[in-house]
């Protein structure tokens, strides 16, 4: 268990894939996040746009999530395999509170020091802290996706060249506003907002712009333990002692049921946030 330079790869700017490849096409996905384009003309290498990966033996890449807790793709075009550790978001906090134990100092200067992708932990310290946790070969020819707010590290089993960039599903835009941000480093990638909450979320709108978010992070598990009916009850009350002010009411109840929404959401994903990797071949490796 460390945290300093870890022997990485060679990455560069840049695609494999034809222009015209219409199906996966990493450098032309077509998701939500096309958005910070068109609305904020904002282009960041490597996140919204395609890096090519050189690695080799032993280079490695340290434990972290995604910029902004996005989702990721990556798919090997050649070479040695790729070896992937994951550990599932529901104890990505768990994960980032034994981190900074460890690490005090690192993170007293930076909350969010996991960002810096400088810290290698043995999956072995893991299983002691009974932070559970999957691995994965990544070969020739086979995409590996990463969901938001899944730590994730590896290394490299010889010469292979990846590539890889993010993307975003409307799952993720909660995920993304609770994001920890890295303010220590100038460097460091932060998308605003705004965007998507005005586009995806106009009911939440109005208090996002004031500072309060009314929703909690997906994987908080305090959110599992809030019942179905309190809610209703509670959009109840707040109907009949709004009666004077329609509109406040009707706006309110729609916040309400747009946490009702959240909650089946985050339950009927409850097997993808298990699984942070989906392996997309028809063996797929087991995960243990």
């Amino acid at each position: 268990i460390f945290s300093k330079l870890i022997v990485s790869y060679l990455d560069v700017s840049g695609s494999f894939y034809d222009e015209n490849q219409t199906i996966w096409n990493i450098n032309h996905l077509g998701t939500i996040l096309d958005d910070i384009v068109t609305e904020q003309g904002m282009k960041i290498q490597g996140v919204n746009t395609a890096y090519l990966y050189f690695g080799m033996w032993k280079s490695s890449f340290a434990w972290h999530t995604e910029d902004m807790d996005l989702y990721s793709i990556n798919y090997l075009h050649f070479g040695a395999p790729k070896q992937w550790y994951i550990i599932p978001p529901s104890y990505g906090k768990k994960f980032e509170e034994f981190a900074a134990t460890r690490f005090p100092s690192l993170a007293r200067r930076c909350p969010a020091f996991l960002r810096h992708k400088m810290t290698i932990i043995s999956p072995t310290i893991l299983t002691k802290q009974s932070i559970p946790y999957s691995k994965m070969t990544q070969y020739e020819g086979e995409f590996m996706i990463t969901f938001p707010y899944g730590y994730h590290s590896g290394f490299n089993y010889g010469f292979n060249c990846a590539e890889s960039t993010n993307f975003a599903l409307e799952r993720w835009i909660e995920y993304g506003k609770h994001s920890i941000r890295c303010t220590c480093r100038g460097d460091m990638v932060t998308i605003s907002m705004d965007t998507f909450v005005y586009k995806y979320q106009p009911e939440l709108y109005e208090d996002w712009c004031r500072g309060i978010n009314l929703t909690p992070h997906p994987e908080d598990k305090q959110l599992c333990k809030i019942n179905k009916e309190d809610l209703l009850a509670k959009k109840c009350l707040l109907i009949n002692n709004n009666t004077n002010n329609s509109n406040k009411s009707k706006r309110i109840s729609s916040i309400i049921d747009f946490t009702i929404v959240r909650l089946l959401g985050t339950l009927s994903y409850k097997s993808f946030s298990n699984l942070n990797y989906i392996q997309l071949r028809n063996n797929s490796g087991s995960c243990c």
